[in-house]
């Protein structure tokens, strides 16, 4: 609990202090098996699986516990700790959080339930993490939450604006700066540096390559944006956009949305197209535009005023970002693939081996609050 509380240390995850001082690591090779499914939500790949594992088989823990692999990211529905983690604190952060989803740990319990999972052919029957009754409202509400947060937060046009500028701006400081391989616990100040030294003694490493190794990849937090701003201001090399973006949002000059569309079922050709094409599309457009506007202002009547000018778009200035809106399952309800509990009475088997645990049912009545669709 306190590695996830306080961040993962590369150094001391998978380890206990015991009282006399005495390192030890708890974790055979089984729980890291373990640890990797639950994360993924399935049977490793097969690149990834211990030798002889079967395509769909767990190796982590047993068939009597496969419910534990719910919890992290559940692979029947999508209701897990993850998601109520970030609704909690998106829903607090945004000041949009109207529903107490704690309810979905502590009334919670493991039960049977028959589903046909991913890549199945016909239903087969799981010990999984089930609900009560009253909890199918509930439930609803939750997962149309993920809906409204990525429409009003994660993908609003502000939000996208600022994203992809930030990208921007880390691609092109990731051509001025690295980060120090050797010196980094030595000398936390050099981080990061700019990537042409002279006579320089120490391996570098580009920024976007940080992840190849966890002491520098978990320096790469949100400070860094701030320390690539304080280089650059203190750099006197020649930076190019670095410096324009840097200034930009310094002075809160963000991307601006130029418009959306919705897409319908008619619409596959383009949904099919990648976001280059569409944008070279759209920059072609505005070429012949820019070039009807120059014959046809050739006369007098079309002269620009002295204080106006034709601004002129480059491809770099288009920017296509397709995407889905859902409610976690794509086109499909993940209430509906849920297990309920209808009888009160067999809670009283809730406690009994697993083979004597409560068979738990699908939903059975679509709630009135439940969308026509799940998927934009």
């Amino acid at each position: 609990l306190k590695q996830i509380g306080g961040g993962i240390d590369s150094k001391q995850f998978g380890t206990v202090y015991e009282w006399n001082g005495k390192i030890d690591t708890p974790f055979t090779s089984r729980d890291w098996v373990f640890i990797k499914e639950a994360i993924y939500g399935g049977a490793l790949p097969k690149s990834h699986a211990p030798s002889g594992q079967g395509q769909s088989d767990f190796v982590g823990r047993p068939r009597e516990k496969e419910f534990l692999y719910d919890i992290v990211n559940n692979r029947h529905n999508g209701l897990d700790v993850d998601k109520i983690d970030y609704f909690e604190r998106d829903g607090r952060a945004s000041k949009t959080n109207e529903s107490n989803n704690l309810k979905f740990l502590t009334d919670s319990f493991v039960g049977r339930g028959r589903y046909q999972g991913i890549g199945i052919d016909e239903e087969q029957e799981f010990l999984m993490i089930c609900y009560p009754h009253k909890m199918i409202s509930p439930a609803n509400q939750f997962f149309q939450t993920r809906k409204r947060n990525h429409e009003a937060i994660y993908t609003h046009k502000k939000t996208k604006a600022a994203e992809l500028q930030m990208v921007d701006l880390l691609l092109e400081a990731d051509k001025h700066f690295s980060m120090l391989m050797s010196t980094q616990l030595d000398d936390p100040s050099a981080f990061p540096v700019p990537s042409s030294f002279d006579d320089f003694c120490y391996e570098m490493l580009p920024i976007s390559r940080a992840w190849m190794h966890p002491n520098l990849f978990l320096r790469t937090d949100d400070t860094i944006v701030s320390l690539i701003e304080n280089m650059a201001i203190s750099s006197g090399n020649p930076l190019g956009r670095l410096r324009r973006l840097i200034n930009d949002r310094r002075m809160h000059r963000m991307y601006k949305s130029v418009f959306e569309v919705e897409l319908g079922e008619l619409d596959d050709d383009l949904w099919g197209q990648s976001e280059d094409v569409i944008a070279n599309e759209l920059m072609l457009e505005q070429t012949l535009a820019q070039s009807m506007r120059g014959h046809k202002g050739s006369g007098d009547e079309g002269q620009l005023n002295g204080d106006q000018k034709q601004q002129v778009l480059t491809r770099a200035d288009f920017i296509v970002d397709k995407r889905e809106i859902h409610c976690g399952r794509k086109a499909q309800n993940p209430v509906a693939q849920m297990r309920f509990l209808k009888n009160k009475a067999d809670k009283v088997s809730l406690h009994g081996s697993p083979d004597k645990l409560p068979l738990c049912g699908e939903l059975e009545t679509v709630p009135l609050d439940t969308p026509r669709s799940f998927l934009r």
